[in-house]
């Protein structure tokens, strides 16, 4: 369908409805490389509320003529409506980073931080948007959405994005990766202080690392390299090991950007009872995919009204920071196209020396952090066997095993400790085969 006949439709459905108002014509309504942009033009006394009323209808109108499910999207400032194009054209990171590290010297890196975050249009005028984290207004930033709504490649196309323009002695770079999925290609890059972190009481002992080097610099008056903490799923760290979790950001995030550290954290879900007083005002700027609720776009982009809910998916994003929205498409970097990248960047930065910091160990300044946390990890040789017991009850009860998140929640409530987690799936295998053990003995 071309954009001509959708905005017939489109001016059709408005005069059905008694709105007036129509699609303005080219060059004001254009297309990007994901969406159409039909600009609207008003007519007098017709209010933004009575045409932007109209999103559900415009839907069915819009899904009826591609026989496809179309989602529309409204933006107010300019008036405009969104909709997906039917054969969006993938924005690829690499191309954009190549012509940007051709034109370093253009660029001040030796005062910024730069990292590349997506492509914005104003009337068909791409223009590629660089977040700098050394800017007063962005030294941190969060990323929420769904799944498939581009989040995670996001992260990766960032991190790797910092890596081509900043060398291993500019930025040290922490990746936490609960899931364990994203990242293992990113154990090659030189700029790592520290492996990739893919278990959970792991990553809460990696921030106290890190608020450990944040307090050493500010008691001694030091600065250092600056350090990028990339967390994947924040609420999956969140949920597991909230408080420690909780604690250690929010200092990372309070105090951090004029000791030259720097949190980039995404996660599935904004929501305030998982992510607790972390998303209200310490994450100066965020790039918010689809979300799955009015409820979740108004806690991820801290402001009503985003329309984050009816995005499209797929690289989509609201990048929301200094009181300014703008909707942006997500570069691009396909996951079989990240280990031939990781290997690029170690070849661009090859003889530089590597990292400029590395995470210092577990035990040291870690008395000076100013925190409350939980003890470490119980040194057993095995669960206690209440845990099993509790596991069992659960599955007589509910028909199937509990989480390994909801045993460990248990375990910490009931110790104040957290157990290894090798020990957690065993005390749930156990719990089902006494289960299992205990129906087969039933006369």
């Amino acid at each position: 369908m071309k954009m001509n006949q959708e905005a017939q439709a489109i001016n059709q459905l408005f005069g059905e409805h008694g709105v007036r108002c129509r699609v303005a014509p080219p060059p004001q309504s254009y297309q990007t490389s994901a969406v159409r942009v039909y600009m609207l033009e008003r007519g007098q006394g017709v209010t933004v509320s009575k045409v932007t009323s109209l999103a559900d209808e415009l839907d069915e109108a819009l899904t009826s003529a591609r026989q496809e499910p179309v989602h529309c999207r409204f933006d107010r400032l300019p008036l405009c409506l969104e909709v997906p194009r039917p054969d969006p054209k993938p924005l690829l990171v690499v191309e954009v980073l190549k012509r940007l590290h051709n034109g370093r010297q253009h660029l001040d890196l030796n005062h910024r931080l730069l990292s590349v975050v997506g492509e914005a249009n104003n009337y068909a005028q791409a223009d590629c948007i660089l977040l700098d984290l050394i800017n007063p207004n962005s030294p941190h930033a969060l990323i929420a959405g769904t799944t498939g709504s581009g989040k995670s490649n996001l992260l990766t196309a960032m991190a790797v994005s910092t890596a081509v323009l900043h060398s291993p002695q500019e930025v040290a770079m922490i990746i936490l990766d609960p899931k364990g999925i994203d990242f293992p290609a990113f154990n090659r890059l030189p700029h790592l202080a520290c492996p990739v972190v893919t278990e959970p009481l792991a990553a809460v002992q990696t921030l106290a690392q890190v608020v450990a080097e944040l307090e050493r610099r500010k008691r001694e008056g030091v600065s250092g390299p600056r350090i990028l903490v990339l967390i994947d799923e924040l609420a999956e760290l969140a949920d597991v090991a909230g408080p420690q979790v909780e604690s250690h950001i929010k200092r990372l995030l309070q105090v951090g950007r004029g000791l030259g550290i720097h949190v980039i954290g995404a996660t599935q879900k904004p929501l305030a009872s998982v992510i607790g007083s972390l998303v209200k005002a310490n994450f100066p700027v965020r790039i918010v995919g689809k979300v799955a609720s009015v409820d979740d776009a108004r806690v991820a982009a801290g402001v009503s009204g985003s329309g984050a809910e009816r995005l499209p998916g797929k690289g989509a994003m609201l990048l929301l920071r200094a009181g300014e929205t703008k909707r942006i498409q997500a570069y691009l970097l396909p996951p079989n196209h990240v280990e031939v990248n990781i290997e690029r960047i170690g070849n661009l930065w090859r003889g530089v020396e590597s990292p400029g910091w590395r995470l210092p160990a577990l035990t040291e300044e870690i008395a000076h952090i100013p925190v409350s946390t939980i003890a470490g990890p119980n040194h057993a040789q095995s669960y206690p066997e209440w845990l099993r017991d509790m596991v069992a009850e659960y599955v007589h009860e509910h028909g199937k095993p509990p989480s390994q998140k909801a045993v460990q929640r248990a375990y910490q409530e009931e110790t104040g400790q957290m157990l290894n987690w090798q020990f957690i799936k065993s005390a749930i295998a156990d719990g089902v085969a006494q289960v299992d053990d205990s129906r087969v003995t039933q006369p």
